[in-house]
C-alpha cells in the first residue's frame, strides 16, 4: 500500500554509484522523478546508471530487477525479512500475508513510478527488466530507493523533448500507455516464474499486483494534484483489460456514501491478506471481498471526500 506524505527535503544518491550529477542534469526525467518523491514518503525515485556505464548500480544493497527474476534465493531471503518484520509489529506472519506484501512491493518497485509519470507529464522511463534497480535499507523488507538506470524514455509528438536523442516518440496516449503496460507485463511474468514456485498465492494474485500498482498510481499522483477525473481516465488507459496477463480492466470507480458524497476508489485485484492478523478486525476498504454496502458505511465515516 503506498503511504503518501509530505514533501521531503529531496534525494540523496552514493557517488561511489552514480555519475555527479551534471551529467542528468538536464535529462527530461530528473525533474519528473523529482517531483514523484516530494509525493511520496515511502520511496525516493532517481535517474542513473552504473559508474562506467555497463550495467547495474554498484554499491551494497542495490539489485537490478533483471539479477532478483533470475535468482530464487533472492525472493527466499526477501520473503524471511518480511515475515520478521510482520511477525514482530503482528505477533504472527501468515505466509500468504507475508507473500502478498512481498509481491505488492515489488510490482510498486517496477509499475507505479512508470504509471505515475504517465499520468504527471506524459513521459515514462524505460523499465525493462536491465533498466531497473532497487535498493534496501537494512532488514526493511519495503525498497527505500528506486534507479532507472536507462537514459531512453518514450513521450509524445507534442512532448518538448520529442527531439531528445534519447525519445522514443509514441502516436498517441493509448499508444504509450501500450508502452508502459507492455513492460511491466514482462516483469510481471519473470516474477510469477521465480516467485511463484515459492508461495501458496496463484498466477492471478501474482500478477494482480502488477495491475494494481499500474491502476493506483495516477489515482495516488492525483490526490496529491486534485485532478482525480482526469486521473481514472489514465488508469483506465494503463489497464483496458483483454489482453494477458492483465485480462482485466481497470477497477476505478465511485462510491456514493450513506450521506450522498461521491468518492473516488478502485476494487484491488489482488489481495494483502492482512485481514488474517489477529488485530484486524475486517477486510480493506478496496478489497475485493468487501462488499457495496459496507463500503458505502464505512466511507460516511470519513472526514474528507477522497
Amino acid at each position: 500500500m503506498l503511504r503518501l506524505g509530505k514533501p521531503k527535503n529531496g534525494w540523496v544518491v552514493e557517488a561511489a554509484c552514480f555519475y555527479p550529477p551534471r551529467a542528468f542534469a538536464e535529462h527530461p526525467l530528473r525533474e519528473p522523478l523529482e517531483r514523484l518523491t516530494a509525493m511520496v514518503e515511502w520511496a525516493d525515485f532517481v535517474m542513473s546508471t552504473s559508474v562506467d556505464g555497463a550495467g547495474p548500480v554498484d554499491g551494497a544493497g542495490w539489485t537490478r530487477c533483471a539479477d532478483a527474476t533470475g535468482d530464487p534465493g533472492f525472493f527466499l531471503g526477501w520473503r524471511t525479512r518480511m515475515a520478521a518484520v510482520l511477525g514482530e509489529r503482528n505477533g504472527q506472519a501468515p505466509e500468504t500475508t507475508v507473500s502478498a506484501c512481498l509481491a505488492a512491493a515489488y510490482a510498486e518497485v517496477v509499475a507505479w513510478a512508470a504509471g505515475a509519470l504517465f499520468h504527471l507529464v506524459r513521459r515514462t522511463p524505460d523499465i525493462g527488466v536491465t533498466d531497473v534497480a532497487f535498493r534496501h535499507d537494512g532488514q526493511d523488507p519495503w525498497p527505500v530507493r528506486i534507479a532507472f538506470l536507462s537514459p531512453g524514455f518514450t513521450c509524445l509528438p507534442d512532448d518538448p523533448f520529442a527531439d531528445h536523442p534519447q525519445a522514443r516518440v509514441v502516436a498517441d496516449e493509448a499508444a504509450l500507455a501500450a508502452r508502459v503496460r507492455e513492460q511491466v507485463a514482462v516483469h510481471a511474468e519473470r516474477f510469477v516464474g521465480v516467485f511463484g514456485p515459492l508461495t501458496r498465492l496463484g498466477r492471478r494474485a501474482l500478477t494482480g499486483a502488477f495491475a494494481d500498482a499500474l491502476d493506483s498510481a495516477p489515482l495516488d499522483v492525483a490526490r496529491c494534484r486534485g485532478d482525480l477525473g482526469a486521473a481514472m481516465r489514465d488508469s483506465r488507459l494503463l489497464l483496458p483489460g483483454g489482453k494477458p496477463p492483465f485480462t482485466r480492466s481497470s477497477t476505478v470507480r465511485t462510491v456514493e456514501d450513506v450521506r450522498g458524497r461521491r468518492h473516488v476508489s478502485r476494487i484491488r485485484q489482488s489481495c494483502c491478506y492482512f485481514y488474517k492478523l489477529s488485530h484486524v478486525a475486517d477486510v480493506c476498504f478496496t478489497c475485493p471481498r468487501q462488499t457495496d454496502e459496507a463500503r458505502a458505511r464505512i466511507a460516511a465515516e470519513w472526514q474528507v471526500v477522497s
